[in-house]
Protein backbone atom coordinates (compact mmCIF):
# COMPACT_ATOMS: atom_id res chain seq x y z
CA UNK A 1 0.00 0.00 0.00
CA UNK A 2 1.48 3.41 -1.21
CA UNK A 3 0.93 6.95 0.63
CA UNK A 4 -1.05 7.54 -2.20
CA UNK A 5 -3.49 4.50 -1.62
CA UNK A 6 -3.72 5.25 1.98
CA UNK A 7 -4.68 9.05 1.06
CA UNK A 8 -7.21 8.31 -1.51
CA UNK A 9 -8.79 5.38 1.13
CA UNK A 10 -8.51 7.42 4.05
CA UNK A 11 -5.99 6.81 6.56
CA UNK A 12 -8.90 6.54 8.97
CA UNK A 13 -9.73 3.23 6.88
CA UNK A 14 -6.34 2.59 6.96
CA UNK A 15 -6.29 2.40 11.00
CA UNK A 16 -9.97 0.50 11.51
CA UNK A 17 -8.67 -2.38 9.00
CA UNK A 18 -5.50 -2.72 11.67
CA UNK A 19 -7.87 -2.34 14.42
CA UNK A 20 -9.64 -5.06 13.84
CA UNK A 21 -7.13 -7.15 12.49
CA UNK A 22 -5.41 -6.63 15.74
CA UNK A 23 -8.50 -7.48 17.66
CA UNK A 24 -9.50 -10.33 15.48
CA UNK A 25 -5.30 -11.82 15.91
CA UNK A 26 -5.27 -11.67 12.29
CA UNK A 27 -2.45 -9.79 11.69
CA UNK A 28 0.18 -10.83 9.60
CA UNK A 29 3.11 -8.15 9.09
CA UNK A 30 3.93 -7.99 5.26
CA UNK A 31 7.17 -9.32 4.46
CA UNK A 32 10.03 -5.88 4.39
CA UNK A 33 11.28 -4.34 1.19
CA UNK A 34 15.03 -5.03 0.46
CA UNK A 35 16.96 -2.15 -0.75
CA UNK A 36 20.65 -2.04 -1.37
CA UNK A 37 22.56 0.68 -0.07
CA UNK A 38 26.32 0.79 -1.52
CA UNK A 39 29.05 0.59 0.91
CA UNK A 40 33.14 1.22 0.84
CA UNK A 41 32.48 3.09 -2.53
CA UNK A 42 30.87 0.67 -4.19
CA UNK A 43 32.61 -2.83 -3.67
CA UNK A 44 30.13 -3.94 -0.89
CA UNK A 45 26.66 -3.25 -0.86
CA UNK A 46 24.30 -3.43 2.49
CA UNK A 47 20.96 -4.47 2.78
CA UNK A 48 18.18 -2.05 4.32
CA UNK A 49 15.42 -3.89 5.48
CA UNK A 50 12.13 -1.26 4.55
CA UNK A 51 8.95 -2.20 6.74
CA UNK A 52 5.25 -1.79 4.44
CA UNK A 53 3.87 1.15 5.88
CA UNK A 54 0.60 -0.95 7.52
CA UNK A 55 3.32 -2.37 9.61
CA UNK A 56 5.17 0.74 10.69
CA UNK A 57 1.95 2.33 12.00
CA UNK A 58 1.26 -0.95 14.16
CA UNK A 59 5.20 -0.46 15.28
CA UNK A 60 4.58 3.01 15.88
CA UNK A 61 1.19 2.28 17.96
CA UNK A 62 3.17 -0.08 19.86
CA UNK A 63 6.01 1.71 21.07
CA UNK A 64 4.02 4.60 22.19
CA UNK A 65 2.06 2.04 24.42
CA UNK A 66 5.15 -0.14 25.39
CA UNK A 67 7.69 2.62 26.07
CA UNK A 68 6.01 4.10 29.15
CA UNK A 69 5.91 0.82 30.63
CA UNK A 70 9.12 -0.38 30.40
CA UNK A 71 10.30 3.42 31.04
CA UNK A 72 8.42 2.81 34.59
CA UNK A 73 9.89 -0.54 35.05
CA UNK A 74 13.61 0.68 34.14
CA UNK A 75 13.36 3.74 36.49
CA UNK A 76 11.75 1.68 39.56
CA UNK A 77 14.68 -1.05 39.31
CA UNK A 78 17.44 1.54 39.05
CA UNK A 79 15.66 3.28 42.52
CA UNK A 80 15.74 0.00 44.18
CA UNK A 81 19.72 -0.29 43.29
CA UNK A 82 20.24 2.98 44.32
CA UNK A 83 18.72 2.62 47.52
CA UNK A 84 20.07 -1.17 48.27
CA UNK A 85 23.67 0.42 47.10
CA UNK A 86 22.98 3.78 49.96
CA UNK A 87 22.53 1.21 52.81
Amino acid sequence: MTFEAIEAQGAEALIEQLRNELIERTYVPLPARRQEIPKDGGSKVRILSIPAIRDRVVQGALKLILEPIFEADSNRDHWISSQAEST
